[in-house]
């Protein structure tokens, strides 16, 4: 409980400004500052004064912080490493049939992603890693690529996003909205989505339809309420392992990684034996 009742000092009590998002702890064994990850954060800070809509703001994000951390008490309590060069925390999970993946359903190793479509780590990642990782791993083969949502609090376009990107799976084109999305990340409001939609090539009626449709926020939220007591609350999380009938257990993998971090991982599993990759078609 002490160790809680720091942690909820340290969220709360005023940090420097800074000129770009705010950024968590790399995870453990990597070395700080290599792996930025977004996650709730207090607005308005620097400033001598601060206006009743920043007011407001900081206290819903308060109540966000509350409500994470009574979620974490409440979970039972995991061993963490702390020695540099520990090897980062396994975690098993279950992957819906419905989520939204690239790849082939063998593929020997399988990368959960969890996202923020207005989180700058995640278009970081976006832009310089994902391309790569698809071109070399999951284009031949080897990785299955699971995307799933993780909208922060903080954001206030994040559900929209979330929700709209689940509008466009729906008509199988995912991908396509995902990639205007993160190009366009300061510009996610309701009427911009449906706009990105029609470049995007989705039926634009049927999309607007179903984005008015908040019902659907309840489900992600029922899926994001979980993340917490597996260690994944900032964006963006990844896991790398293998998939067995849709349970999956890998390694977590926290930050706006190179890519040299997820070949490192990837090739350790595609080296265990009995591990073939059957050729792509």
């Amino acid at each position: 409980m002490r160790r809680l009742t720091l942690a909820a000092i340290a969220l709360v009590a005023p940090w420097p400004a800074v000129a770009g998002p705010q950024s968590r702890p790399a995870a453990q064994g990597q070395p700080p500052g290599s792996a930025p990850t977004e996650r709730p954060a207090p607005s308005g800070e620097g400033s001598s004064g601060i206006t009743r809509e920043q007011a407001d703001s900081i206290l819903q994000e308060l109540r966000a912080i509350r409500q994470l951390l009574e979620r974490q008490a409440r979970q039972p309590s995991r061993p963490v490493p702390t020695a540099v060069g520990t090897p980062p925390p396994r975690v098993k999970l279950s992957i819906p049939a419905s989520a939204t993946a690239l790849g082939k359903k063998d593929a020997p190793v399988t990368i959960v992603e969890y996202i923020d479509f207005q989180c700058t780590y995640c278009q970081r990642h976006e832009d310089s890693t994902f391309p790569a990782l698809k071109e070399r791993y999951v284009d031949t083969g080897k990785v299955r690529y699971v995307s799933r949502d993780l909208p922060l609090a903080m954001h206030p376009n994040a559900m929209i996003a979330a929700r709209a990107g689940r509008c466009a799976a729906e008509q199988g084109k995912y991908w396509e909205l995902r990639r205007t999305m993160f190009a366009n990340t300061r510009q996610l409001s309701q009427q911009d989505l449906v706009g990105y939609s029609g470049t995007a090539g989705l039926d634009v009626a049927a999309f607007e339809t179903c984005l008015a449709n908040e019902a659907m926020d309840a489900t992600i939220r029922a899926e994001v309420a979980g993340l917490a007591g597996l260690g994944i609350t900032g964006t963006p999380s990844f896991l790398i392992g293998k998939t067995t009938d849709g349970a999956m257990e890998g390694t977590l993998i926290v930050g706006a990684q190179p890519l040299a971090s997820f070949e490192a991982r990837i090739g350790e599993l595609l080296a265990q034996p009995g591990v073939a990759v059957a050729p792509s078609k």
